[in-house]
């Protein structure tokens, strides 16, 4: 046998069915990545109930409100105003809510009975104006609906106190705000108009897609880095490139793992989906709070899409599997130490955290400009690029820019990881840093053939 330049060669893949297979089999077969399967498809799965529960509050809210307009229990409502400031049957603004056809009286509060409420105004000198909600102690109405009422009285009487010391005009002017927006072409306006995604909408799949994309990075980074520093650190990786190929020991990897991780977004995709739709069923009588945790951030959302648009976006979260699985392979190759394994992984998951934040924030910014640079910047552009095509805040140009430099991208690092990959599983010296394993890879490797 001779020795002769491998680059007819290094991007060969014997064996890597049977690193496939293997891989996928021992990754079942843990007991600690089976739990952190079904507890990820359970947390996505429940993600729809849990945000309904978690705006029970401002369901409350919502409840205050309509106890206010629909019939209750009192009968008759006290008020005793101990300030200067005149106050008004008319001032309570009590018009359309079910308190306009109630006995409303203006004198000190006597001993209430049990459908009674009395509301006190006075000025204290260490709180300013103040209102207190009182009842009997053996009252038939809800702390809620006096809580309510109390603070709608308070609103009336700051307005009147404000209207007591300017015009009625300069008060409207001050109740109108001000507001400005940014300006913008025609044609940007028009495509607005157009357009068939709300600022909602975007903010809503960004949030989506950007978590779906984290989980995915976040499972698959941890784990190849640790399995690639368990077999160095084991010396099986000597066994292994005996009959291997050394490209195919990492892809084989690489690709059993994403069947694991995209399977596990498949099924929580899934159940959210249900999850949400039972929800949906369930809480007939639900608040606009509820009815948009149950249905606007469940994992499902992406499924409301068309066909073309749900394949666009499984082609780029895989096309980013792909870039960050082989750079975790290719920097986890290059830990020398078990210690060095927890750095690695956290320095690879911060680019994947960056690019989640900033897809989320970019539909609340919404700046073309910013948005069309981070479409084609490395790595974020992963994150941001897809999902603002999809909701048409970038047009089909710059997108097709941004992808061919994504496959770029994954193509360089697959180039490098093929032509040092042998010699970075094998080092166990000292941990390469990035430009050091650039410079190996412009070494090239020697290989007996």
């Amino acid at each position: 046998m001779k020795s002769r330049n491998s680059s007819n060669n290094i991007y060969r893949m014997d064996g890597i069915g049977k690193v496939f297979r293997f891989t996928l089999q021992q990754t079942f077969k843990n007991k600690g990545y089976l739990i952190s399967y079904i507890m990820v498809i359970a947390m996505m799965t429940l993600m729809s109930p849990i945000s309904a529960l978690s705006a029970k509050s401002t369901e409350t809210t919502m409840a205050v409100v309509d106890s206010m307009k629909q019939e209750n229990e009192v009968t008759k409502v006290y008020i005793d105003n101990k300030t200067d400031i005149d106050l008004s049957l008319e001032d309570l603004g009590l018009k359309d809510t079910a308190f306009e056809s109630k006995e409303v009286v203006f004198e000190s509060i006597p001993a209430l009975k049990d459908t009674e409420i009395g509301i006190e105004i006075k000025l204290d000198s260490n709180e300013g104006y103040k209102t207190s909600g009182i009842i009997s102690d053996e009252s038939k109405v809800s702390s809620l609906l006096l809580d309510g009422f109390t603070e709608h009285i308070f609103n009336a009487f700051e307005d009147k106190r404000i209207l007591s010391s300017i015009s009625e005009e300069k008060y409207a002017s001050y109740l109108s705000g001000f507001s400005t927006g940014k300006a913008i072409t025609e044609k940007e306006y028009y495509e607005l108009q157009n357009s068939k995604f709300t600022s909602s909408d975007t903010i809503t799949l960004s949030t989506v897609y950007s978590v779906i994309v984290m989980i995915l990075v976040s499972l698959t980074v941890s784990y190849v880095i640790s399995a690639v520093m368990e077999e160095k650190t084991s010396k099986l990786v000597e066994n292994l490139l005996v009959s291997v190929r050394p490209l195919a020991l990492i892809m084989g990897k690489i690709f059993a793992m994403m069947i694991y991780v995209v399977s596990i977004l498949f099924f929580g995709s899934v159940g959210s989906g249900i999850s949400g739709a039972v929800m949906g069923l369930l809480m007939v009588n639900k608040s606009e709070a509820v009815a948009h945790a149950t249905t606007g951030y469940e994992f499902g959302a992406i499924f409301g899409l068309s066909f073309g648009k749900i394949l666009i976006l499984l082609l780029s979260v895989l096309l980013t599997y792909l870039i960050f699985s082989i750079l975790a392979g290719l920097f986890g190759s290059a830990c020398t130490k078990t210690e060095e394994v927890g750095p690695t992984v956290m320095a690879i998951q911060f680019i994947s955290i960056a690019g989640y934040i900033i897809t989320i924030f970019i539909p609340l910014i919404d700046n073309k400009v910013v948005t069309n640079i981070l479409a084609v910047v490395p790595f974020i552009s992963s994150y941001v690029a897809p999902i603002n095509f999809v909701c048409e805040k970038i047009p089909f140009w710059l997108y097709g820019i941004s992808l061919a430099l994504q496959v770029l991208l994954a193509i360089a690092l697959f180039m490098i990881t093929a032509k040092t990959y042998r010699k970075l599983i094998v080092n166990d010296s000292k941990k390469l840093s990035f430009i050091e394993i650039l410079k190996l890879a412009g070494k090239g490797e020697q290989t007996n053939v």
